[in-house]
């Protein structure tokens, strides 16, 4: 017996060894799809890490030195103090950095010159990948490196020449202090010619929106300190092991006596290329998830139509002598070289495709691209392949070892359960042709259609589409609109307290604006259990127009000891609109200890424009006369405008820029958070997501009406048989596949607008921006035109193949 099933399974693969092949390139290739996007998540998320791994990136700066940041007192630690801070048992590897100020001659924009100190930075901290070309000679003053955005921004690449204007320390020291002089005659410093020797690629050039920057060589330092103006002289930390970066801030906290220049984390830093990258990560299980959808469907049908190939040997083999048991032990035997391909093909495709992951902002961070082997995902790959196709074999072969039972309970009148809808449609009155349609959409009788699991397929196919319409256009808002990142204005105008008087009267005369304020910025603190704690502060004064904060609820505070606050401020002190608020009162100290407080109500809650790369949406805003009452001097002070409406903003800054040189700069303008910029990385991701969901529709679809054509085809024959024509028969099949499609769409909409909107809080909470969705009617509108175009082409395809068979041949067994 045994020797009869091993000649008929060897047989079957002879006889059908194209469709067998067929098989296993469609389940190796649809898996290694899973597998190449199960694997680019697990490489993304881990890509971030290893990038700081691979270029010692530092975990802490501290700031040292800051020439005029603070005009009263000293600006920077002495070197003793230094030196403590580098000797301190948190601290594996510190460098010092000096970063210069530069800029190209006749531009509006700064670069920074960063040069490191010692041979500290660039080989145990801080150590950039370089893209082409290669660092600076450790001896040249003239070799530089550049990062990407350098490169973008001045056109100049490896073996190019920059020439650079600096400002002397002088004028470095007035700008600060806010004289607005300090540049009449232009930079003084010296200027620079400089060689682009190569193209580097750190952290900070992937973590939201990079500066330009350059890289010199130590020597630099020794040639042109005192010469030009630097901003800051920087120690860059990497951590000692077994230390939090809370015991880090302590003890460096403990080391520095007086005024403290500062300390900030990488971790603030790298949130938005985190954040990012998790998203992606996210984004990639979906799309594996996705694809393994489309991929169980496409290989449900194609296995069962190998098995059901088997059905005319069935009967030789009852005839023989064989059990059911072993007449299904046969048919899924004739499937194993198919899961045993399908796997091998699945892990050499999907090692193959590895060189296409990871994407996005993720792709930039990888330090190591190309071919990688992911053996964990790739024999969970394998074992799908092989569980997926025996298992549904083995499915498929119990259906048709159980067909000669279905065929009694056919002839012995069994029709099974006729829908209350297609009851109801019948005796309204609608055409034979809608009416068979709608039985052939949702009638439980055998023989059975994949109904259900076509109404989920489409729907969920349908819900991945507007969620990602949803996504992508509320993506598209973002980017286009600054009051969105806390942008209540159009430009800014650098000014001073001598000139302030004088442009403000000039601007509010200017026909071109209708709004004009007094922007200032600076820290304040605001009460709480703890103790004060300080907070960025702003003030909107309004000379013309109504020039404000970005709301998001609540009002424009007015009088002094009303204020708006960031929704993260809010979370973190419990606050709402109308509650009540300690704040610091002036005389302003500075210092906690010695500050009065006073109480502040709330009025709204807002955002706040991104400051030194920083998203401040934990920031506090009042009105001018507020300002002056709980802030007091303004660290920054600028003038904010509004362009007139039918006025072009372009043109206007232009004229602008003109009529005040030096006052409008790259610095002027609505600058995109860098989480944005990262988020716009995500816009290819939904789409392909939305074109790979669309693919599974149709499969889906095409599946339900394929099965209609092979096991309703008797039942349509005898309709044709009683007086329907061919067009009504096409008109049928056109119908069930609209019915069906309206019922999933209509499921998959609400999951779609409910899920895109999900996606988009998730994606933009806490990252300084506001986070309604946009639901696109239009686009979803226009998705839903297609689906039932797509709908109806595919049933007036099948239709109409249905509809030319002979009744005859259609009627001939089966």
């Amino acid at each position: 017996m045994r020797s009869s099933i091993a000649l008929w399974v060897r047989a079957d693969w002879r006889m059908r060894r194209a469709s067998l092949l067929a098989l296993t390139l469609l389940a190796g290739l649809s898996f290694a799809v899973v597998a190449t996007a199960l694997a680019g998540a697990r490489r993304t998320a881990t890509s971030f890490a290893r990038l700081r791994a691979t270029t010692l990136a530092y975990d802490h700066g501290v700031a040292i030195d800051a020439p005029g940041s603070n005009p009263g007192g000293g600006s920077g630690y002495d070197d003793a103090t230094v030196g403590r801070i580098e000797r301190l048992p948190q601290v594996a590897a510190v460098g010092e950095i000096v970063s210069y100020v530069a800029a190209v001659p006749n531009t509006d924009w700064e670069l920074s010159l960063n040069v490191p100190v010692g041979g500290v930075i660039g080989s145990q901290i801080q150590r950039d990948r370089i893209i082409r070309g290669r660092m600076p000679e450790a001896h040249s003053d003239v070799e530089v490196a550049v990062n990407e955005a350098a490169v973008r921004r001045t056109g100049v690449d490896v073996g190019g020449t920059l020439t650079l204007a600096t400002l002397t320390p002088q004028q470095r020291i007035q700008l600060v202090g806010g004289d607005a002089h300090a540049l009449d005659h232009g930079l003084r410093g010296p200027q620079l010619r400089v060689r682009v020797v190569g193209v580097l690629r750190g952290v900070t050039d992937v973590v939201g929106r990079s500066d330009p920057a350059l890289v010199a060589s130590p020597h630099f330092d020794i040639s042109y300190r005192g010469k030009i103006a630097y901003s800051s002289r920087l120690l860059l930390v990497r951590r000692a092991r077994g230390f939090t970066p809370a015991e880090f801030h302590d003890a460096v906290n403990n080391t520095v006596s007086g005024a403290r220049l500062g300390v900030f984390d990488a971790s603030d830093e790298d949130k938005p290329a985190r954040r990012t990258i998790d998203t992606l990560g996210r984004g990639l299980v979906v799309f594996a998830l996705v694809a393994g959808g489309v991929s169980m469907l496409a290989l449900n049908q194609a296995v069962l139509r190998h098995v059901v190939g088997s059905n005319p040997a069935h009967p030789a083999l009852v005839a023989l002598g064989l059990t059911r048991a072993q007449r299904v032990r046969a048919a899924v035997t004739t499937v194993v070289p198919a899961g045993a391909g399908g796997a091998l093909v699945a892990v050499v495709a999907s090692y193959v495709a590895s060189s296409l992951m990871p994407i996005g902002l993720a792709r930039r961070v990888e330090p190591d691209p190309g071919l990688r082997m992911d053996w964990a995902v790739a024999g969970l790959a394998a074992l799908g392949v092989v569980v997926i196709i025996v298992g549904e074999a083995l499915v498929a072969a119990l259906s048709t070892t159980r067909a000669s039972r279905v065929r009694t309970r056919l002839s012995h009148g069994s029709v099974g359960r006729v829908s209350h809808l297609t009851a109801a449609m019948t005796a309204t009155g609608a055409s034979p042709a809608v009416a068979t349609g709608l039985r052939l959409a949702f009638d439980r009788r055998p023989p059975s259609l994949p109904v259900r699991s076509t109404i989920v397929g489409v729907g969920a196919a349908f819900a991945v589409v507007v969620a990602a319409l949803t996504f992508t256009s509320s993506l598209d808002r973002l980017e286009s609109s600054p009051h969105r990142w806390g942008y209540g204005w159009d430009l800014m105008l650098d000014t001073g307290n001598d000139g302030k008087k004088q442009l403000l009267q000039t601007l509010v005369a200017d026909r071109d604006l209708d709004g004009v304020s007094v922007f200032e910025a600076n820290f304040t603190y605001m009460g709480q259990p703890g103790g004060p704690q300080g907070v960025r502060a702003y003030g909107l004064g309004a000379r013309q127009g109504s020039i404000g904060y970005s709301l998001l609820s609540g009002l424009q505070p007015v009088g002094p000891d009303e204020a708006v606050i960031g929704p993260d401020l809010a979370h973190r002190f419990r606050l709402g609109v109308g509650d009540v608020t300690e704040v610091a009162t002036c005389p302003c100290s500075g210092d906690p200890t010695t500050t009065s407080m006073t109480r502040v109500r709330v009025v709204g809650t807002a955002l706040f424009p991104e400051d030194d790369n920083g998203n401040f949406n934990n920031s506090v805003g009042f009105s001018d006369v507020g300002f002056h009452r709980h802030v007091g001097q303004a660290e920054t002070t600028r003038i904010a405008v509004s362009v007139a409406p039918g006025r072009d903003p372009q043109v206007v800054a232009s004229d602008l820029g003109k009529r005040f040189p030096g006052q409008l700069s790259q610095y002027s303008y609505p600058a995109r958070p860098g989480e944005v910029e990262s988020l716009a990385g995500l816009r290819s991701f939904p789409r392909a997501l939305a074109a790979l969901a669309g693919l599974l529709a149709v499969a889906a679809l095409g599946n339900m009406l394929v099965a209609t054509r092979q096991r309703r085809r008797r039942e349509l024959a005898t309709l044709r048989s009683l007086g329907f024509t061919p067009h009504d028969t096409r008109g049928s099949v056109i119908w069930q596949s609209v019915f069906v499609t309206v019922v999933a769409g209509s499921i998959g909409l609400a999951g779609g607008v409910l899920g895109g909107t999900a996606v988009w809080l998730a994606a933009t909470h806490g990252i300084g921006v506001a986070t309604d969705a946009h639901r696109p009617v239009a686009s979803i509108t226009s998705s839903v035109v297609a689906a039932l175009v797509v709908a109806i082409a595919l049933g007036f395809a099948i239709g109409s193949r249905i509809a030319v068979t002979s009744v005859a041949e259609s009627l001939s067994d089966e």
